[in-house]
């Protein structure tokens, strides 16, 4: 049996990722998903994506696990404030979906978090976790034991 052809839109983002990637737009094509979408962190209403609403069970995508820690903190919270406009809603389940792009508007958003510049200084190790990492470097290949003796040297 042959594979189910591509769409366009497959077939772009496969050719040109990067240029794919920053036309995506949060898409609300229901009133439940423009409801979650305004009680969710900024973070998440980029990337989560309502999959089915049935039965009182809404279904919710995420594209790995690090965003499913963030809504797992949130979650209760954004069960009780949807549970006001949708009292019939009785849980939120989510899965994971690799697949699933995130715009990269919020990957920027992310590595700029953990970028060093020049206008922060730098933290340093205290000298019992020096003396520590020290002792352990000994037994380590040269390649770890190289970047641990950076990372002891940070000044």
């Amino acid at each position: 049996m042959r594979p189910r052809p591509k769409n366009l839109s497959q077939i772009l983002a496969e050719k040109w990722p990067e240029q794919h990637k920053k036309n995506i737009k949060p898409e609300y094509t229901s009133e439940i998903s423009k409801e979650l979408a305004l009680n969710l962190p900024n973070t998440l209403r980029k990337c989560i994506k309502v999959v089915q609403f049935e039965r009182g069970i809404l279904t919710v995508s995420l594209p790995n696990a690090s965003y499913q820690m963030q809504y797992n903190a949130c979650r209760s919270q954004l069960i009780s404030q949807l549970r006001v406009k949708y009292p019939n809603l009785i849980s939120i389940k989510c899965q994971v979906d690799p697949n699933m792009s995130t715009s990269s508007n919020l990957v920027k958003e992310n590595s700029a978090s953990y970028s060093t510049s020049a206008n922060k200084a730098a933290k340093t190790l205290s000298d019992k976790a020096k003396q520590d990492l020290t002792a352990t470097m000994q037994d380590l290949p040269e390649n770890i034991q190289a970047a641990l003796s950076r990372l002891i040297n940070l000044k």
